[in-house]
């Protein structure tokens, strides 16, 4: 059994550029902070293709999926070309699972969604009466501790937390939001992970770094951080991805807030408002059903495969914003 991931640029698009993984900006320039509409209501595609070896023996591929989260995003239609082997969540995130024995030569998987996407950020919480959301259940501690690229015990990131001043927890979410653009240049994708420390090493870094630093800087600050990975569905740049990554803090009163501080940096969103332009795949920045890739894994037995991918924005549009705690429609 041999465990792979690569992604080839095979794949035409309708409103996103092709992309290979990791990271992205808008296309929005400086000044263009006004955060508009309430809500969009978006049809998209992922597309898989699964080009396998005469000695291709067996493949199992595994991708997140989006999912209705509160004030966040509603799934209104969800549907799959062909049928995945078996949905499961894990981990507060869903998967689906296709298992392929003595796969053809080239196999194709087309996951479709409609979604709704709200506006979510300090200025639309803070008018909103607090709602129990995705992790409100479980142990705050969980994202306090440091783990694999969130190093918030590393020597240098704890130095920097501790420089950050004393007050109220929005108080110093946003400082660490701050301190977080201080210390890192904004960089086009990067191909490989750093985390928090190697970003802080470089002072540079894509999506992904800069969530990062910003995650390990709260949990480092007693303040509970995740980072969300999902894709974003406004145009990007030939040879930038729609694939993206942000942060969400928990404050009380509020319950788990985003934030989005490599936008900031590009001057696409600010610390209290961002566009309701972010698909959320998945709330785990290490995610042991995947082997700690992004989005999709895969296994073979036999003869090495290659997967090809692309995300599809096939329309966008504004709506009323209606995502509070809607039932999810398959």
């Amino acid at each position: 059994m041999i465990l792979r991931r690569l992604i080839i640029l095979v794949l035409p698009v309708l409103l996103v550029v092709q992309f290979t993984g990791g990271c992205t900006k808008t296309t929005a320039g400086p000044g263009s902070l006004a955060i508009r509409p309430a809500a969009m209501t978006v049809a998209v595609e992922w597309r898989f293709e699964i080009e396998s070896s005469p000695g291709t023996e067996r493949v199992t591929f595994i991708c997140t999926l989006p999912q209705t989260i509160t004030n966040r995003q509603r799934v209104r239609r969800l549907t799959f070309n062909p049928q995945p082997t078996m949905r499961f969540s894990e981990g507060g995130n869903e998967y689906a699972r296709y298992d392929l024995s003595c796969p053809p030569r080239r196999s194709k998987i087309n996951i479709a969604a409609e979604l709704e996407l709200a506006r979510c950020d300090m200025e639309t919480l803070s008018a909103r009466p607090a709602e129990t959301d995705w992790g409100d259940s479980g142990a705050l501690s969980d994202y306090l501790s440091a783990e694999r690229m969130i190093e918030s015990d590393a020597p240098a990131v704890r130095q920097i937390a501790a420089a950050v001043p004393e007050g109220p927890a929005i108080a110093t979410v946003k400082a660490i939001f701050e301190t977080t653009l201080a210390h890192l240049q904004k960089s086009e994708y990067m191909t490989d992970d750093r985390g928090a420390a190697g970003a802080l090493a470089a002072g540079r870094g894509d999506c992904s770094e800069f969530s990062d630093l910003f995650v390990a800087l709260c949990r480092a600050r007693g303040i509970p951080a995740f980072v969300n990975e999902g894709f974003i569905i406004t145009p990007v740049k030939p040879g930038d991805t729609p694939k993206h990554a942000w942060a969400e803090a928990y404050l009380a009163g509020l319950g788990w807030v985003p934030f989005d501080p490599f936008h900031a940096a590009w001057q696409s969103a600010r610390f209290e408002a961002m566009s309701p332009t972010r698909i959320i795949l998945s709330r785990r920045r290490n995610d042991p059903v995947l082997q700690n890739y992004h989005h999709w894994f895969y296994q073979y037995w036999g003869d090495p495969i290659r997967v090809h991918d692309a995300f599809i924005v096939r329309s966008a549009r504004p709506t009323a914003a209606s995502v509070s705690r809607p039932a999810v429609a398959r």
